[in-house]
C-alpha cells in the first residue's frame, strides 16, 4: 500500500502563491500538457521535480506515478525537469511516495 504524506497530497490540491490562483479544469490541462524537456535529440526528461511549499521539500514524479498527470512544474520557483531517477537523487530530490 502507498502513503502520501499531507505535504505532498497538498502540493497537487492547492495553488501556489499569488502567481498560481488561477486553477485549471483538467479539459483545460489536457488541452494543453507540459512538453517534457530533452537532454538530446533521443532522451526525454519526462521526471517532474517538484517543491514542497509548506516544507520546501523536493519530490520527484516520474511517468504513471499517481500524482504525475496533476503535477505542475514551475520553474520560477526553482522546480525541474530531470532525465533518470539518478539525476534527480544526486540533486537532492526523493521519489514520490504515491
Amino acid at each position: 500500500m502507498c502513503t502520501v504524506d499531507s505535504d505532498e497530497l497538498a502540493d497537487f490540491s492547492f495553488a501556489r502563491g499569488p502567481q498560481r490562483v488561477m486553477q485549471t479544469s483538467p479539459a483545460q490541462q489536457s488541452a494543453a500538457p507540459e512538453p517534457p524537456r530533452r537532454s538530446s535529440a533521443t532522451q526525454l526528461c519526462a521526471i517532474k521535480g517538484n517543491i514542497s511549499v509548506k516544507t520546501g521539500e523536493r519530490i520527484y514524479h516520474v511517468p504513471g506515478q499517481e500524482y504525475y498527470e496533476q503535477t505542475v512544474i514551475n520553474e520560477a520557483y526553482g522546480e525541474r525537469w530531470f532525465c533518470t531517477e539518478r539525476e534527480a537523487r544526486a540533486a537532492g530530490w526523493r521519489k514520490s511516495r504515491a
